[in-house]
């Protein structure tokens, strides 16, 4: 409850969680919990939780099981000095992760837990809106930028929050003090490029960064700019703004925006 309550999760849903709780058998689920608040195995341990929960069309139950990892690994937090606001900061994604379920499919529900064990192994924290995650990858030890709806892209803000990064890792993550910032977005996409007017804020966000590699076939700009699924017919995609009216004319002609990665130049 206390949980609940520190990340504002919706009201329509609370209630439902809180009941779900009640009926779970954690003992159960107990390797695949070691699993998703470790480093070693977090993947592994979410493909195993989600075939052992039964009837879970909406993914609730995967959802409160997170949570559960979430109230556990406060004590980690705690032990380590790590304040409570970033820990709330933190686990706050649950609650957009549940909104993006309902903007989608009109209920709430959950189908990110291949991506949101890294909020509760300590890999990834938010930091004034920004959330920045500590990744061994073919570079090396990165940090890899995200950036949640909402949060601001402006190069001042960006610069702000890798300053802020840069202290708490000196403290918290010193084996990552030297490394370069990343990130991995359709936002540094070069076919955005000629779609956006040169002093955009998106046009301005890419040029931080140094391109390193481009995925055409990804597909996740859709739930992003659209806020749909990326199956959704073309036909029904919004044309709400000019960058949307843009891409759906993009994708009718065969096209489509896809993603990039890149490192961050200051």
């Amino acid at each position: 409850m206390n949980l609940c309550n520190d990340i504002g999760l919706q009201s329509e849903i609370k209630n439902e969680v809180l009941n779900i709780y009640g009926g779970l058998d954690f003992d159960g689920y107990k390797d695949c919990i070691e699993g998703l608040t470790g480093k070693e195995r977090p993947l592994e341990s979410f493909i195993a939780l989600s075939k052992s929960i039964k009837d879970d069309v909406t993914g609730l139950k995967l959802f409160t099981v997170y949570l559960e990892c979430a109230r556990l690994c406060y004590k980690t937090y705690a032990d380590r000095g790590i304040a409570k606001r970033i820990y709330v900061d933190t686990m706050t994604a649950f609650r957009r992760f549940a909104e993006d379920y309902r903007q989608k499919n009109g209920k709430y529900g959950f189908d990110c837990g291949w991506w949101a064990y890294r909020h509760i192994n300590l890999s990834l924290f938010n930091l004034g809106g920004i959330e920045f995650e500590y990744e061994e990858s073919k570079y090396g030890k990165v940090i890899n930028m995200h950036f949640p709806a909402g949060c601001s892209i402006k190069p001042e803000d960006i610069k702000a929050g890798t300053d802020k990064c840069k202290a708490f890792t000196e403290k918290y993550f010193p084996d990552y003090s030297d490394v370069k910032f990343a990130t991995h977005s359709w936002l540094l996409s070069p076919v955005l490029t000629p779609l956006l007017n040169e002093n955009s804020n998106i046009a301005n966000f890419a040029k931080l960064f140094e391109i390193k590699e481009v995925y055409p076939e990804e597909n996740q700009y859709i739930g992003f700019l659209f806020g749909v699924n990326p199956d959704t017919p073309v036909n029904e995609l919004a044309e709400k703004t000019s960058l949307q009216r843009k891409v759906k004319e993009l994708i009718k002609s065969g096209g489509s925006v896809g993603a990039a990665y890149g490192f961050y130049k200051n």
